[in-house]
């Protein structure tokens, strides 16, 4: 990894926006309208963390995901065939940093960010921002956090070790989330995940768990 810098590594918090604008996306109504993007999967979390060392031995020892690549004191661990399928960041404020989900199509992405573009989604086509995922185009979801949106990987670079409990998939994602139903218009506005993204919901909280065939 030496002579790369990637971007997404810096540390920063997640600027959320005001209740009255967490409906839309840009010019974009997530209410109405879905997302020119099919997301096929989720591929990735990253996640702020206040001690760095005691949770890179955790994820590595305890959980038994292979270490693929360190960017300064950020670690990435494989879970599958992909780079990474999680990420430790130093931060004040430990929690929810990010999600990448892979979208159908082939080639660059240009057609992609044209299409969202087009609709109003701010977005943003970024390279080596994200260490394994040489092209990925950023959008930002209700609640000011990160989607990165990509359709190929680096393959993992480590094998398990045999230690840990080695889980194989990155399966589902929970977020506390200001409106439950906004986040779930924006999250199954992706046109793949639609019928397809069991969801549950209260007060505070949504959560979403992709199908995908393995």
């Amino acid at each position: 990894m030496a002579g790369r810098q990637f971007a997404g590594c810096r540390r920063g918090e997640v600027n959320a926006p005001a209740v009255n604008e967490i409906r839309n996306v840009g010019d974009f109504d997530l209410m109405t309208n879905t997302i020119a993007a099919q997301a096929l999967k989720l591929g990735f979390i990253g996640l702020n963390v206040a001690h760095p060392d005691e949770m890179r031995s955790y994820y590595q020892d305890v959980v038994g995901l292979p270490l693929t690549a360190t960017v300064g004191r950020d670690c990435f661990f494989s879970c599958g065939s992909e780079h990474h399928a999680v990420s430790l960041h130093v931060g004040d404020r430990p929690g929810f940093r990010h999600v990448g989900l892979q979208i159908a199509g082939e080639g660059p992405l240009d057609d992609a960010l044209a299409a969202l573009s087009a609709q109003g989604v701010k977005a943003r086509l970024l390279r080596d921002h994200i260490p394994g995922f040489p092209h990925c185009i950023a959008i930002t979801d209700l609640d000011g956090y990160t989607v990165y949106l990509y359709r190929t990987a680096e393959p993992a670079a480590a094998p398990y070790s045999g230690g840990g409990i080695g889980p194989v998939k990155l399966g589902h994602l929970a977020l506390y989330v200001r409106d439950p139903q906004a986040a779930y218009a924006f999250y199954s506005g992706f046109s793949a995940f639609a019928g397809r993204t069991g969801w549950k919901t209260n007060s505070s909280s949504c959560a979403a768990a992709p199908i995908t065939t393995p």
